[in-house]
This record gives C-alpha cells, structure tokens and sequence, in this order.
C-alpha cells in the first residue's frame, strides 16, 4: 500500500526543515548510485541510496526524495514532486523518516517495478546524452534528532543513442505527443506537446500501442524487455514470452524484472493449476517460480525489488513444504 493522495499533497506543501532548524549538525551521509549507469533513451532506471549515520547518537534521516537533473546543456532539472524512497515498510508508513542508530547503515531504492515514480512523468531527461543526478532527502513533522535535508553526491546517467530497429523506434517514440485537459481556461481546452517520458510505454495512449507493436513485430528490440514489464497484463499466458525475454536480453538493466515477472505469471499458472486438481502442474510451476525467484535474487537488484523476489520465493517453498508433508 502506497502513501496516500492526499498525504502527497500536504507533504509536497511541507517545507523540508533544514539542519539549522533541527539544530543538530547533518552526522548522516547519502550516497547515490545507479546500478545501470547506461541505459536507452526514454526507459525507466533503478537508483539506489545507501545512507549511513557515523554519528555517536540515533539520528532521523527524511526518505522524501526529491530529483535533481544537471542536463547536457548544463541547465538545472529540479521538478517540485517528490518521491518516498523503498522499502515502504509498515512501521514507517505514517512518517516520511527513518532514525538510524550510531555506525548504522540502510538502503534505500527508487524503483520502477510494478510502480513508476512521478519523475517517469517528465520528459527532461528521457534524450540521448550525459546526465548528472542528484537526490535531496528531506521530511516534515519531523522529531528533535532529525539531521536536516542531504543531498546525495552526483552519479552519472548516460542514454545511449540506439542504432538500426531501436534508433527508429526512438524517432517515432519522440513523434508521439502528451496531451492532457487545460481546466483553467472557458471553455477547458486540450493541451499537446511533444517529447517522450520514461514511463511512455505505459501512460501514453500512442505508447501503449506502440509497446504492443515491440512485443509482436520487434522481438530483437532492446526496447522489447520493457515492452513487456511496463505493459504486464496479470495475463499468464505471457510466461512464455517473458522467459522468452529473460533469456534473450541476459545484460539488459530489465533482465532480473523480467524474472521475477515470469515468476509472477509461474504462480499465476500454479493457481489454475490447483483449481483443475492438476498435481503434475501444480509441482511444474512450483519449481518454475522456485527457479525463476531465486535467480532474480542472485542478480544486482535493488533492496526493494529484492525483498518483493525474497517474498515470493518464501511463499513458493512453504507452498511446496506443504505439498511435500502432505504426501
């Protein structure tokens, strides 16, 4: 469960209080780091904050995320939204702050798996280039020990300019155009622009379309992977396709989300599985999960997307605990 809407927007409204304010010194580092530093154009990516108090005293640290974007040009991309950082664990559901104790470290992720944050939204920083990135952590309501917003060091994000298929289904990926309602004027009038977002494939009317299209006409895209992740269907009929693409894309930043998504539709299959009374099928696509999860989990995920993978395993093999004293 996510933070509500209406808490969004009382926090966005919130001023993040500054060291100063809380009158303790800032004793905790941030640092950022994008386990896929190269990625296409226009295609959501995984950013990973490890903070750590070096600190003698528990110190309370914001886990509201805010995105700083130095472009090529070298303008300031600095959107107002702002985005709780992962895992969204139940005990700190109804604060945007965690407190680590001295010498402590947590990791923190912004993920793109089964959610897409609200900076996807933008197309800023969706073109082929270099980019630098930055986070700012901040909070409201925050305790005594709170250390004050931190931004994070600056990690490098490069889109690489796609060649041959991928090149022109980025051309055609830029062509398409945002458009949306303009309430404020008489009568409300539709409003379009260019430009592509990294979430394009799924909030875009002409990007789904164009996601369907990869899945079926372009299966040597390097697009092809997060056509199927960003238009997953709860349909397990496509577990054929995304094993198909996990074992095709193996170096893809898509691949360990392509796992755990075929083991998401493995399990699918196993409850139909078990509604026909299929004991055979029931003990197929229990090992298919089993195998699918655990490789996930031996690849480079982020803590978030890892606990999501560690979970499902855990359900699988008490699943097949049961099944195995039963008989």
């Amino acid at each position: 469960m996510k933070i509500s809407v209406g808490m969004l927007v009382f926090l966005a409204l919130q001023p993040f209080a500054s060291a100063g304010e809380s009158g303790h010194p800032a004793a905790v580092s941030a640092t950022l780091s994008l386990p896929w530093a190269k990625v296409l154009p226009g295609v959501p990516f995984d950013m990973i904050v490890t903070m750590r108090n070096d600190s003698a005293q528990t110190a309370a640290v914001g886990i509201s995320a805010r995105l700083i974007v130095i472009l090529p040009d070298g303008t300031r991309f600095a959107p107002a939204a702002y985005h709780r950082l992962e895992p969204d664990l139940p005990a700190e559901r109804d604060q945007n702050f965690v407190e680590l104790a001295p010498g402590k470290s947590r990791q923190f992720a912004v993920t793109w798996w089964n959610f897409w944050p609200n900076w996807s939204h933008y197309d800023d920083y969706a073109s082929p280039g270099q980019y630098e990135i930055a986070l700012e952590l901040g909070a409201s309501n925050t305790p005594q020990n709170y250390v004050g917003s931190i931004t994070t060091n600056t990690a490098r994000l490069e889109r690489a300019v796609p060649h041959g298929e991928d090149e022109a289904l980025w051309k055609r990926m830029q062509a398409i155009k945002q458009c949306g309602m303009m309430y404020s004027t008489t009568p409300p009038r539709q409003i379009c622009h260019g430009g592509w977002p990294d979430d394009g494939f799924a909030s875009l009317k002409e990007g789904v379309a164009l996601a369907r299209e990869i899945r079926d006409l372009h299966p040597a895209s390097q697009y092809y992977p997060y056509a199927i992740l960003m238009q997953f269907r709860h349909d397990s009929s496509d577990l054929p396709k995304a094993m198909d693409a996990a074992e095709r894309f193996p170096d893809s930043p898509a691949h360990p989300y392509l796992l755990i998504l075929a083991a998401e539709y493995a399990l699918s299959e196993l409850n139909q599985a078990n509604r026909r009374h299929d004991s055979a099928g029931t003990d197929k696509y229990l090992s298919l999960a089993d195998d699918l999860y655990a490789k996930a989990i031996a690849e480079p995920l982020n803590v978030s997307a890892l606990e999501w993978a560690r979970r499902g395993l855990a359900i699988v093999r008490e699943s097949r605990a049961m099944r195995a004293a039963a008989h």
